[in-house]
């Protein structure tokens, strides 16, 4: 899991999210709820979703590694980063 994730703390708002993250932030908070990073690497990408509560602070966030190397594709198991 890329290391700047662990610095994503309960009650952060979404612009302090994507201040800490180097990574692609997909806002899917209108749609499905919560914003999806993405942090693509040689063989895979790590995906990290964050949900925010009522006040718009962070309330979990949950990460993934997808390894899509060769003709499969691989899910991890979710990983609480906070």
């Amino acid at each position: 899991m890329p290391g700047q994730w662990s610095q994503v703390h309960r009650g952060m708002t979404p612009d302090q999210v994507r201040s800490i993250v180097a990574d692609e932030v997909f806002d899917l908070r209108s749609v499905q709820g919560f914003d999806l990073v993405v942090h693509t690497g040689q063989y895979g990408h790590w995906q990290m979703i964050v949900r925010y509560d009522t006040t718009g602070g962070v309330s979990t966030a949950t990460a993934r590694y997808i390894h899509t190397a060769g003709k499969g594709l691989l899910s991890s198991g979710g990983k609480k980063v906070l």
